[in-house]
């Protein structure tokens, strides 16, 4: 699963994280601007993340998809 760390006072969000990820991103967060100490109003927001998020598909990849769908789409019309 995938997590999003939110940092109220700083008004920040991080990218979706995988869970592993979170903790050591909110560790520096914290270290780097409140000192170490952890703000009143973070928030840890889990969900999935987007699919075509973080390269697994990029649009060049989704249009290369595509187009190959099509053309044997086009194909199979041409056989029947």
């Amino acid at each position: 699963m995938a997590a999003r760390y939110r940092c109220g006072s700083c008004r920040t969000t991080s990218d979706w994280l995988h869970d592993t990820d979170v903790a050591a991103h909110r560790k520096q967060h914290r270290d780097r601007f409140h000192g170490g100490d952890a703000p009143d109003d973070e928030e840890l927001i889990k969900g999935t993340a987007p699919m075509f998020h973080g390269g697994i598909l990029g649009g060049r990849e989704l249009l290369a998809i595509l187009a190959a769908v099509l053309v044997l789409a086009f194909l199979w019309d041409l056989k029947n």
